[in-house]
């Protein structure tokens, strides 16, 4: 087994400046999409809806609903254009894509792309969240640092830091326009990226369809104060560079400690893949915590100096999934899912290898006993759960979704969390979509299915 461990670059860290005192930033403004007003001769290529999805695997594919506060352009290749927006600023949105759709983003006629690209391991600069300078002499663009990418058909988030070129009283430029930073997905993609001079442009912030379907919701934008540097002023540099860890040619299975929404797991392991399809899991429950995409882990907390924290971090765009187990049995199809196995009804019996170095985790649950296996999903790019049952109760059952909102998108997929991750479950299996005091459940009665189900998570 082979691994890569190495410094991770600062711009995944931060890129903080050391400024001095800096004037407080005016209040976020919400770009209204109840109706066309702010926009600059919408036509008829741009639409307002208030729900929308994309099929992940079918090109083009969209549904929508009739109402307001989701942008949509659906047909042509059209440039819709907002009022000019100060010239420092920065914007957030929410954004849905087509399969193989190339819609972009322009702030201050500087172009980011939002192309489909969520399978690619090493971005181009033409893929998401790529910044294209194709028309200009010089380097053609700069591609993301790496790929935060989410799949088609799911709600992705874009946070843009904008810092216009600057002038002297006499109209001499003396600082050219950049980008401070932008964030996919919570990742940072690009930091202090100096842009070359286009040339005045009317456009403060527009956005572009194009090869298919694109929606753009929660839309926003704020004015930044002008940094006022220190006489120390400079990128931030953190007193010791962050440790990655990256498997290569085979699985990389690490246990530690794991923070995990308001605790910490002290018998959680980590699964990283060459492909980058990695995830963590819970020992004591038989639950699966989260699953990301990208980078496998920092391991500062770990391996510098004693590592006193012992915790491993994701590095990536992470889907939090759930703390609960994943088995249970239940008196009824409606009784409350039990937060935690009680300690005297679970048994860990370790985990074994297949041939290419993937585990499956083997415990008993009460009389049955349990293997619990994950791997990439080749067809859809995500992670494959498998679990064989033997010796089952006949009321025990199995969650694969839980959230405030899970809706049926048809043929076996799932939306979850408004669109936040997909689940798809083979035609065969009946799940029960069921009200929950917090939201919702989608349970698998397992005594009335094979002794294995299976189901993909995709995002």
């Amino acid at each position: 087994m082979k691994f890569i461990l190495k410094k991770v670059p600062l711009l995944l860290i931060s890129t903080a400046l050391s400024f001095g005192a800096m004037a407080q930033s005016p209040a976020a403004t919400n770009v209204p999409l109840t109706s066309l007003n702010s926009f600059r001769n919408a036509g008829n290529d741009w639409k307002l809806y208030s729900w929308t999805s994309m099929d992940p695997q079918r090109p083009g594919k969209i549904k929508v609903k009739p109402g307001t506060g989701i942008l949509v352009n659906t047909k042509n290749e059209t440039t819709l254009v907002m009022e000019s927006q100060p010239g420092d600023s920065e914007i957030e949105f929410d954004f849905m894509i087509s399969k193989n759709s190339r819609p972009s983003v322009f702030v201050q006629g500087y172009e980011i792309k939002l192309t489909d690209s969520h399978l690619k391991q090493v971005p181009a600069f033409s893929d998401m969240a790529g910044i294209v300078l194709s028309a200009q002499t010089g380097p053609k663009g700069f591609p993301a640092s790496m790929n935060a990418a989410k799949a088609p058909g799911l709600w992705q988030h874009l946070k843009i830091r904008f810092r216009a070129p600057r002038f002297d009283a006499s109209g001499a430029k003396i600082a050219g326009a950049r980008f401070e930073d932008i964030t996919l997905n919570g990742v940072l993609v690009h930091a202090q990226t100096e842009l070359p001079d286009i040339g005045k442009t009317n456009a403060g912030l527009a956005f572009k369809g194009e090869a298919g379907p694109v929606a753009f919701r929660n839309v926003s934008y704020r004015q930044l104060p002008q940094a006022q540097p220190s006489p120390s002023s400079g990128r931030y540099r953190p007193a010791t560079n962050p440790i990655s860890l990256d498997p290569t040619d085979s699985p990389y299975i690490l246990r530690s400690f794991l923070n995990f929404n308001s605790g910490k797991r002290t018998h959680a392991v980590s699964v990283g893949s060459p492909g980058g399809i990695n995830y963590s899991y819970d020992l004591k429950q038989g639950t699966l915590l989260q699953v990301w995409r990208g980078q496998f882990l920092n391991m500062t907390d770990m391996w510098h100096e004693r590592g006193e924290p012992q915790t491993a971090k994701p590095l990536g765009s992470v889907i939090l999934l759930s703390e609960e187990p994943a088995l249970a049995v239940l008196s009824d199809p409606s009784a409350t899912w039990p937060a935690a196995i009680p300690f005297d009804d679970f048994a860990n019996k370790g985990y074994s290898l297949d041939a290419n170095g993937l585990p499956t985790f083997r415990y008993r649950l009460g009389t049955a006993d349990i293997a619990d296996k994950m791997e990439p999903d080749a067809n859809s790019g995500g992670l494959r759960r498998s679990i064989s049952i033997e010796n089952a109760p006949a009321n025990m059952y199995m969650v694969i979704a839980r959230s405030k909102l899970i809706e049926a998108l048809g043929k076996g997929l799932y939306s979850v969390n408004n669109s936040e991750y997909f689940i798809r479950i083979p035609k065969k299996t009946k799940p029960i979509l069921r009200a929950t005091a917090s939201g919702q459940e989608l349970i698998i009665p397992t005594a009335r299915q094979s002794s294995q189900v299976s189901y993909s998570i995709i995002w």
